[in-house]
Formats: C-alpha cells, sequence, structure tokens
C-alpha cells in the first residue's frame, strides 16, 4: 500500500499536504477534470446542502415520534423512528467534517496515504457504510411487512398485547442490526492485495 502512495504522490500534480492528503486522479485528460468538476460540485456543495436538510429533518422525526404521546399511538411510529435513527448515523458517518478519513474524500479521489488510512478504508469504512444502508433498506421493508399484515390481517394484529408487538418489533431491529453488520464483517476481513497497473 505504500509504494502505491508512494506512486500517487510522485505522479499527481495536486498536492494537499505532503505525504498526508493526495489526489489520484490524472488531471491532464480534459474529461477527467470536467468529471472531477462535477464530482466536486455535487460532493463538496450540493450534496452537504442535502445532507444538512436531511440531519435536521431526521432529528426532528425522531424528537417528535419519541415524544410520550406519539409512543402510546401506533407502531408504525418505532419503524419511522428506527427509519430516521439509521439514516441519521449513516449521513453523519458520511459527511461528518470531524472525521478526517470521511469516505466522501475517497469519491473525491482524495486519499490519505498512512497504514492507518489504508486500515481504515479497507477494513471499517466500506463494511460500515454498507451495513447502514443494508439496515435502512431492511427497515423500510419490515415497516412494509408490519403495514401488509396489518391491512390483510387486522384482527391478527390486534389478538396480542401492545408491549408484546413492541418487544417483538424492538427484537426484530436489532436482528437486522446485527445480520446486517455479520455480513458485511467478513468482508473487512478481506486480505486478498490486487496489483495496479500504472500508466
Amino acid at each position: 500500500m505504500m509504494e502505491i502512495c508512494k506512486i500517487m504522490m510522485e505522479s499527481s500534480e495536486l498536492v494537499i499536504k505532503q505525504n498526508v492528503l493526495q489526489n489520484n486522479s490524472k488531471i491532464h485528460e480534459a474529461d477527467h477534470v470536467h468529471v472531477s468538476k462535477l464530482n466536486f460540485i455535487t460532493y463538496m456543495i450540493i450534496a452537504p446542502i442535502i445532507i444538512a436538510i436531511s440531519i435536521i429533518g431526521d432529528l426532528l422525526t425522531i424528537i417528535t415520534l419519541n415524544h410520550p404521546t406519539m409512543k402510546r399511538k401506533k407502531d408504525i411510529y418505532i419503524f419511522l423512528s428506527f427509519l430516521a435513527l439509521t439514516d441519521l448515523v449513516t449521513f453523519l458517518y458520511f459527511f461528518c467534517p470531524i472525521i478526517c478519513y470521511s469516505p466522501i474524500l475517497w469519491i473525491l479521489d482524495f486519499r490519505h496515504c498512512s497504514q492507518l488510512a489504508a486500515f481504515y478504508y479497507a477494513h471499517i469504512a466500506f463494511p460500515l457504510s454498507n451495513a447502514l444502508m443494508g439496515a435502512s433498506v431492511w427497515v423500510v421493508i419490515l415497516m412494509t411487512l408490519y403495514q401488509f399484515k396489518a391491512v390483510c390481517y387486522p384482527l391478527h394484529s390486534q389478538s396480542r398485547s401492545i408491549q408484546t408487538q413492541r418487544k417483538f418489533i424492538y427484537l426484530l431491529f436489532l436482528a437486522i442490526y446485527f445480520c446486517n453488520f455479520c455480513i458485511y464483517a467478513p468482508w473487512s476481513q478481506k486480505k486478498i492485495v490486487y496489483e495496479a497497473s500504472f500508466f
């Protein structure tokens, strides 16, 4: 990995901080310049605005749906609050400026050239981001199935007590998060190194 960083440092013209942050792109190609500008506009200007609005919306959703009067109403609010919580964690993970190894820098072709950064990107960043996004998808699927059961079998859903139903929902959420992280955990242990050919 250190050899790749050395090649990147020698071939790249855009150097942010020596030996720490490099642009891994070929800036000489005209097409790549346009794509690079488009990525910059998309991920550094537009995306933070959308993500900031989404974070505010998720926070307001969590606060509203966890109010005591809302908790007593319907179980669907539990699904919506867990969905908002999962999305909030995903947004904060991807775009949090506090994390110096943010995955958004990887998309913009800025890569930290250190062993710690290589370990983080390979074994933590991508498996964690996929697990969080997968958990969000499974929450939506469970919410859909729960609504299907409530519409098609209304008497069956009323036969159980509210506390039993809510315990079952919380167990489903624990299973979702546990299974998603277990699915992507082996991916974080991949140790196959591929040779890269440079032109």
